[in-house]
């Protein structure tokens, strides 16, 4: 699978925005990783337009800040989950397991207080 195809894959669907409601002051070094790599996913899905040396850069960058995130500490068991949606979140393109979408979508709400 080309890079490019990631911008249109059908797993693009299931990317909610993270909501506002979500309680800031509870937030840690890695739950903000982790808002900033979905902005920055939303914002490579969004430009669609991107030539392939960008798609590159895109790609090289979201790679890098879930490993910063993951290799970060994790300051209780939400930080480790959110770990978790990282590491699966990047490569489930390549899994090919169905089973895997819905799992995640939990853990998604268990994450931002929707469970």
């Amino acid at each position: 699978m080309k890079r490019r195809d990631l911008l249109t894959a059908s797993l693009a669907a299931p990317l909610a925005a993270v909501p506002a409601v979500a309680v800031v002051e509870m937030e840690t070094p890695v739950m903000r990783a982790y808002r900033a790599w979905l902005d920055l996913r939303a914002w490579g899905i969004a430009n669609s337009a991107m030539t392939d040396a960008e798609v590159e850069v895109w790609c090289d960058d979201m790679a890098d800040m879930a490993n910063s995130a993951v290799a970060m500490k994790s300051e209780g068991y939400m930080d480790t989950i959110v770990k978790f949606l990282l590491v699966v979140e990047d490569y489930q393109f390549f899994a090919n397991i169905p089973e895997l979408e819905p799992l995640e979508a939990e853990v998604r709400a268990i994450v931002w207080g929707r469970a």
